[in-house]
């Protein structure tokens, strides 16, 4: 099997509608059961049938085992039903934070962000890589890789460069200075290629790359009138989008860094504060109406 390869494993339909993957797809307060099964892409196998929503239903939360020639690790897999009109107090989270908003990036856009135990690229682990791609305009999938240990990080970053295979085009958020830079420092402790990375070029700053750097972008402009570029600037300022219980990254590097230490599953915080990263980055393109390549 080459370094790319890989398969799911032991991801069943129980009768509650959950798709098991070990214990990550149960772990952890907050678990809900799976609502979707995930697509079938790039070879990997689609989940067993699963049972479909109830109109009050608008998020499924299951996963799988990625297994491939450097090990394994697991995966959690999230879809979003978005709403068009923003839900109650009280919803889900990731629904509110996606409602109203029907204007989605291109099928072959991949979004990309991690969560690290630091920002060194010297002695930081990627410990959840995060993705979304839309399946349509109302329905989004977030997969996160994570690692329960640090023996599992040949098997991520294989699942990691597996996945970007499978779309055209990344878009980040200072993923060209921070996240690409960690994981091709990872990969070549590890000793794997990392050519399919190394296509993507940089050109990052622009709509159409193979790459878009979405903070690149945004740096070049003179029309956001934002005066501070975090993405959280960008939330509120071009989203109107407020976080309510979010730890931040500086907490999210200690809380990874414990559950590494203690080889478990980190805590749904991270899980979420990943998701809602995604999310933002997502919508941002899509207010300001960025091109896909032709």
């Amino acid at each position: 099997m080459d370094v790319l390869g890989g398969r799911l494993e032991r991801q069943v339909a129980d009768p509650r509608g959950v798709v098991n993957a070990g214990k990550s797809a149960a772990e952890g307060p907050g678990a809900r059961p799976q609502l979707h099964a995930p697509p079938a892409r790039g070879g990997w196998a689609a989940a067993a049938a699963v049972e479909q929503p109830d109109a009050a239903s608008r998020l499924g939360v299951g996963g799988y085992r990625w297994v491939c020639a450097q090990g394994s690790c697991e995966v959690r897999h999230v879809v979003v039903q978005v709403p068009a009109v923003v839900p109650e107090p009280g919803a889900d989270p990731l629904v509110r934070w996606a409602a109203g908003h029907t204007l989605p990036l291109a099928r072959r856009w991949l979004v990309m962000d991690i969560e690290s135990t630091g920002l060194s690229r010297r002695t930081s682990l990627p410990v959840v890589v995060g993705v979304l791609y839309a399946e349509a305009p109302d329905r989004l999938h977030i997969e996160q890789a994570w690692l329960r240990s640090p023996d599992e990080e040949p098997a991520l970053l294989a699942w990691w460069l597996s996945t970007l295979g499978r779309f055209e085009e990344l878009v980040t958020y200072n993923g060209r200075n921070f996240d690409l830079r960690l994981l091709r420092s990872r990969l070549k402790v590890h000793g794997m290629p990392s050519a399919a990375m190394d296509a993507l070029g940089e050109r990052t700053g622009k709509p159409g790359a193979p790459h878009l750097d979405l903070l690149l972008w945004l740096r070049a402009q003179r029309s956001h009138g934002l005066p501070r570029l975090r993405l959280t600037d960008v939330e509120e300022g071009l989203l109107g989008l407020v976080r309510e219980g979010d730890p931040g990254g500086a907490a999210v590097a200690t809380l990874l860094q414990a559950s590494l230490a203690a080889e478990r599953c980190p805590p749904n915080e991270v899980f979420l504060h990943n998701q809602l990263d995604l999310i933002a980055v997502h919508r941002a393109c899509s207010h300001l109406a960025l091109p896909a390549r032709s």
